[in-house]
């Protein structure tokens, strides 16, 4: 497991760009970070990549954009666990692509999901500013017990804050909860689906798998 750091950036010149696109523009996946600091139950990122939340400087981060945009890839979709964990980090990150797509002519994603709990206005404005087009938020369910019982941190008025200022931004939202979740009963999972169901968001379902 070398140091993120340490790691070149991936050669894809063997794979057009033609071929793996999103609504028609070509796309490269990147990651900023690797681990997350939180330790939900029913994830497997700690166990995975270990306890320990790396980063990769900006300075890297934006060389490898620059030269997906010379490839001729449009679409970058951040694939981080966790990738507004540290904010001061990723504001530099957005204020970069700013200065570097004044016109927006690159859009971003971040389809692995961010945590709204590492959100707050201005980093959306920032985001929307810098070409997000997209949100994905999991709230996974909106009975608070369920959060404790796996060790998620947790805040519904986080959560409806975030999902009003991105729809303000006229950021499109995907919000996720898991379905059948050892300790969260069939009403509990109705309840969260009418919940996000009176929210500007698009409802995403995750089947629970251990």
């Amino acid at each position: 497991n070398y140091p993120i750091d340490e790691l070149p950036i991936p050669d894809l010149s063997g794979l057009s760009a033609e071929r793996y696109q999103l609504a028609g523009k070509p796309l490269a996946f990147i990651i900023t970070s690797r681990g997350c600091p939180h330790r939900c139950s029913f994830c497997s990122v700690y166990t995975t990549f270990g306890n320990n939340y790396r980063r990769r400087p900006v300075e890297n981060v934006i060389e490898e954009i620059k030269q997906r945009y010379r490839e001729g890839r449009r679409v970058i979709d951040f694939e981080d666990d966790n990738l507004t964990y540290y904010k001061d980090e990723f504001k530099e990150l957005c204020r970069r692509l700013i200065e570097l797509f004044p016109d927006k002519q690159m859009e971003f994603v971040a389809m692995n999901g961010i945590s709204y709990m590492s959100l707050d206005d201005e980093i959306l404005e920032l985001m929307s500013r810098a070409g997000f087009t997209h949100l994905n938020l999991a709230l996974v369910s909106s009975d608070k017990s369920v959060h404790e019982t796996t060790k998620r941190p947790y805040s519904i008025e986080a959560y409806t804050g975030v999902v009003s200022k991105a729809f303000q931004l006229g950021l499109k939202i995907v919000s996720y909860q898991i379905l059948g979740l050892p300790d969260e009963n069939l009403t509990g999972m109705i309840q969260t689906l009418a919940f996000n169901a009176r929210l500007p968001v698009l409802l995403g379902a995750s089947p629970f798998y251990v």
